[in-house]
């Protein structure tokens, strides 16, 4: 018995001590990594995507040619990815030290320190106009305030006048959803704007139960009337917020939770008038006695210039500034005032229309495929926008090289509406690009670098696309993780 377990253990060792046994074995065939095609063809084939369309276009900049088309000839919907044509454009066209101004004209006499006076606004679509927390009011207009004082002004009496015909009088756009008009992302165009067209509701709860919240609106003007019944609960908070149709009358409803203070902010009806009240009431609160109302030009049947005198001149900060929050924050209505504030300037007509004939014209003059394109707006809210997606590359690749341009862009993981995205290491910081939310819309477009060094242009649009929102922001993000790899 011993003789036999001492074979058996000596016959093991040369194995074990990895001397040659004469056993042959044999591994399996290794498959090839998958390609670029393969691996964005897999993530397009996601369950999510089954009701959508998609279009992909993909450029590599290190073989000067596109590595991957989906649909990419084809028209979608771009929602916000519109605002790169807009801010582009302008950028090409006007200069990145572009500033529209606003002007303050005067018509009348001073008597005695009494002004009777006509004041004139005329606006030209600066979108910077915004009431400061930090200074009590609008800037501008507290200068403006300041220099009638300098003038040796303590009294006003006639009228404050706003003149907006910068533009035309079409406030909504082609193809909006009617839905959306309160809320403040889809705020009414006018060459006199401020503070966004919108009133910001700040709601304190009260102290007990059952009582009552306090609410104060932003700007304090008396152009914005409150109707509130809102109440204190333990519950979670209920708010709903209604503007009477064609006024500022303002009704809001529900229950805030004990010890919660919330801001709300919802679109007002006329910002030319909007613009006025909060002008007159600064010019107020200087110290100036007001007994003026306020006016339409249009309204004025003999209005003309011709005996007035320009008092004051302000200036909006440079167009690459401009640019800047248009992209990383999305502002529509920044977008739409600059699309017409390219009408305006190159077309000598600031509407819509004229500033997407612009847009279209210039891009086909540089060469860029603008056959599958049709612009109905600036920043991508309307429904009747189309573009593709090869047309999106081109466009970013001709404007690699403009700085103020590139530097708009969001930048995952660390800022803009890209902040909360692509937030894992290796991606995070290196992709540059403009998301595009809609209802049922989802784009996102941009530059990214890969880690072999090679620079990557794509545009990625997805329309009808039933699925979660987050869900296909997620395929989007993770077709720029296997970019990136690349």
């Amino acid at each position: 018995m011993k003789k036999r377990i001492l074979i058996l253990i000596l016959a093991t060792i040369p194995c074990t001590l990895g001397i040659q046994c004469g056993i042959v074995v044999h591994k399996s065939p290794q498959a090839p990594p998958a390609s670029l095609s393969e691996q964005l063809d897999a993530l397009f084939s996601d369950a999510d995507l089954n009701n959508a369309f998609v279009g992909v276009a993909v450029w590599s900049e290190k073989r000067s040619t596109f590595v991957y088309r989906k649909n990419d000839d084809l028209s979608f919907m771009p929602g916000s990815n519109l605002k790169l044509c807009t801010t582009a454009t302008a950028l090409e066209l006007l200069g990145p030290e572009c500033r529209t101004k606003t002007e303050y004209y005067l018509d009348g006499d001073i008597v005695d320190s009494l002004f009777i006076v006509d004041i004139i606004i005329t606006g030209y679509g600066d979108p910077t106009l915004q009431w400061r927390h930090s200074l009590g009011g609008v800037e501008q207009f507290q200068s403006f305030a300041q220099q009638l004082a300098a003038l040796g002004v303590k009294a006003i009496q006639g009228r404050v006048i706003g003149d907006d015909n910068a533009f035309d009088d079409q406030e909504y756009g082609i193809g909006w959803s009617w839905e959306n008009g309160p809320f403040w992302y889809q705020a009414p165009i006018s060459a006199l704007s401020l503070h966004g067209n919108c009133v910001d509701f700040e709601i304190s709860a009260g102290d007990s139960v059952g009582a009552a919240a306090t609410v104060r609106h932003i700007p304090p003007t008396s152009m914005v009337a409150l109707n509130s019944q809102i109440t204190t609960s333990l519950a979670k908070d209920s708010i709903d917020i209604h503007r009477e149709k064609c006024s500022n009358n303002f009704y809001l409803r529900g229950a805030i939770t004990i010890g919660k203070h919330l801001k709300k902010r919802r679109t007002i009806d006329n910002p030319t008038l909007y613009t006025l009240s909060v002008l007159l009431e600064t010019i107020k609160r200087s110290g100036i006695i007001v007994d003026a109302s306020i006016d339409d030009i249009d309204n004025l049947e003999y209005f003309h210039y011709d005996t007035t005198f320009q008092a004051a001149s302000f200036y909006s900060p440079p167009l690459r500034e401009i640019v800047y929050d248009i992209n990383k924050k999305s502002l529509n209505l920044d977008a739409e005032l600059l699309l017409k504030i390219t009408g305006m300037e190159t077309a000598g007509k600031g509407s819509a229309l004229a500033g997407a004939g612009v847009m279209e014209e210039y891009w086909k003059r540089r060469g860029l495929d603008f056959s599958g394109v049709h612009l109905a707006d600036g920043s991508g809210l309307s429904r009747k926008n189309l573009v593709t997606p090869q047309s999106i590359v081109e466009l970013l690749r001709a404007m690699r090289n403009n700085i103020a341009f590139y530097d708009s862009l969001p930048i995952s993981g660390i800022d803009g509406t890209l902040e909360q995205r692509m937030t894992m290491p290796g991606v995070d910081a290196r992709v540059h690009a403009k998301t595009g939310p809609l209802d049922f819309v989802k784009a996102l477009s941009g530059y990214l670098k890969s880690n072999s060094g090679d620079e990557i242009v794509f545009s990625c649009l997805v329309n009808h696309a039933l699925a979660d929102a987050h869900k296909i922001a997620y395929i989007q993000d993770r077709m720029c993780e296997i970019l990136v790899q690349q």
